[in-house]
């Protein structure tokens, strides 16, 4: 199964804030603007576990384009 990415930009734009998007991982803002504009793997499989309906708005997003 093919899962479609979110970028740093996505993802806080879907959490409301880059606050609320480090809450969702219980991890600090200082962690979060470390990260590339490609959230890290790791992470990114945590938010297709937390947050699955994510890749389904960012995917329609995309093909909107």
């Amino acid at each position: 199964m093919h899962y479609q990415n979110l970028t740093k930009k996505e993802a806080i734009e879907l959490a409301g804030s880059p606050t609320a998007l480090a809450e969702i991982f219980g991890i600090t803002l200082g962690a979060i603007s470390h990260w590339d504009e490609e959230i890290p793997e790791g992470r990114l499989w945590q938010l297709r576990v937390l947050r699955p309906g994510w890749f389904k708005k960012a995917k329609e997003k995309k093909e909107a384009k």
